[in-house]
């Protein structure tokens, strides 16, 4: 069942003027979380679907910074398990081989201009007045852009899959805020990561 309609906000699932999830046939997996009294802690929303489900960028203009294909992953052996480890396994995650543990991946850039007011609020009262959003797609099937691109509102980026650190097809969903609208290392933004809620709706 997908939420379409109602009071996002006081629900804690987003704004009004939200982004809608970049994935459309999907259902709810595991949500952000940075408790470490839970299981793991997980940096982002993992929504489920079919592999070759469409993934789609933002209703807004949007920049491809990353676009990388696991080097480890093959169709025979996406993820890690078919490998033989452990979700998990820190030498997946640590692996530039595995995209540390996002299989095939792509990151977006949406400046802060283009952002909901909501998401620009919300930075704002993070004391990141300014910074640009950008949206990481892991655990892809398939990647249809290359870095550098520029992309139409709600372009297709490629398909949903079960690719590096992942125990079944879903897509996993990340955001970080970044003060360089350029920026072609994503790991320079992790500092600023917070639940995808701050610019999607679910």
């Amino acid at each position: 069942m997908r939420l379409t309609g109602g009071d996002f906000q006081s629900l804690g699932l987003g704004s009004a003027d939200s982004f809608p999830a970049p994935v459309v046939n999907s259902w709810w997996v595991r949500d952000y979380n940075l408790d470490p009294n839970f299981t793991f802690v997980h940096y982002g929303w993992d929504l489920a679907a079919a592999v070759g489900e469409p993934l789609f960028a933002p209703p807004v203009p949007s920049r491809v910074a990353v676009a990388s294909l696991c080097r480890a992953c093959t169709p025979a052996k996406p993820n890690a398990q078919a490998h033989g480890f452990k979700t998990g396994d820190s030498s997946i995650v640590n692996s530039p081989e595995w995209n540390y543990g996002y299989g095939h991946m792509v990151g977006l850039r949406v400046l802060h201009q283009d952002l909901p007011a909501s998401a620009q609020a919300e930075l704002a009262r993070r004391n990141l007045t300014g910074y640009h959003l950008y949206i990481i797609y892991a655990h892809m099937n398939s990647i249809e852009v290359q870095a550098g691109a520029e992309l139409q509102a709600g372009q297709r980026i490629g398909t949903l899959g079960n690719t590096g650190n992942s125990e079944g097809p879903h897509l996993h969903l990340e955001v970080r805020a970044w003060n360089n609208p350029n920026e072609t290392s994503l790991g320079a933004s992790f500092k600023n990561h917070m639940t995808p809620a701050v610019v999607f709706r679910r």
